[in-house]
């Protein structure tokens, strides 16, 4: 039997190498626009960036439509709500346009909903988890971001197939600052679910994932 190679973890791959821009000299990190309280007295500020190593919460709530790439299957969706927690590593770094910082993060799915002939519930888990977070533009911070997990479902997704899958994720999205710490982030996903041939058979559902949630954000207190 003869099957389709997936292209989704290669283009991945082939997108983190091109959002992350190589290592420019560092300068002085300054507050983002979703942390927007003042830097320690002495501290240099770079407009529109956070001062590592901060950390911060997003909760998260997003839907899917599934999407055909290389024969994946095209006829279930899916809901999810998600708690992330992220922690921000470098000071700003790149050029002009792409010039950013380098978030690591982890992804809890405690709630996963896929509709199929039985609806499917689940839960999952993304360890492997960067962001690239660029400067404020106007009155949002675009951020492009990669990810990579698995995930766990009472009924076999698809049917008769296995009930562990593995994800890849790759995205982009937005934040906009709101007062005290906290911002909204919006952003759109192409997630890739199948089971890295662990079941009987291997067929992939690759889905468009567009989500919404709240951040809180904790400043640090450490001079950069």
């Amino acid at each position: 039997m003869t099957s389709s190679r997936d292209p989704f973890p290669a283009v991945s791959i082939l997108a983190f190498s091109l959002i992350v821009p190589p290592t420019a000299s560092a300068q002085a990190a300054g507050v983002d626009p979703a942390a927007p309280t003042a830097p320690a007295s002495g501290a240099t500020v770079e407009k529109g960036f956070v001062r590592p190593p901060s950390t911060a919460w997003t909760v998260l709530a997003g839907g899917a439509e599934p999407v055909s790439i290389a024969h994946s299957l095209n006829d279930r969706s899916f809901a999810l709500l998600a708690v992330v927690w992220h922690r921000v590593m470098t000071r700003p770094r790149g050029p002009s346009v792409l010039r950013g910082q380098l978030e690591v993060a982890v992804e809890l799915v405690p709630v996963l909903v896929v509709g199929q002939r039985a609806t499917t519930y689940g839960y999952g888990f993304s360890p492997i988890f960067f962001r690239w977070s660029m400067r404020k533009r106007g009155v949002v911070a675009p951020f492009a971001e990669i990810l990579g997990g698995a995930l766990r479902t009472d009924h076999e997704v698809p049917e008769g197939v296995s009930r562990f899958n593995f994800t890849a994720q790759s995205g982009l999205g937005l934040q906009l600052p709101l007062a005290g710490r906290r911002s909204l982030v919006f952003g759109y996903r192409l997630h890739h679910i199948s089971n890295g041939g662990l079941g009987p058979r291997s067929p992939s559902l690759n889905s468009n994932v567009v989500y919404g949630g709240l951040t809180l954000w904790r400043q640090s207190s450490s001079a950069p």
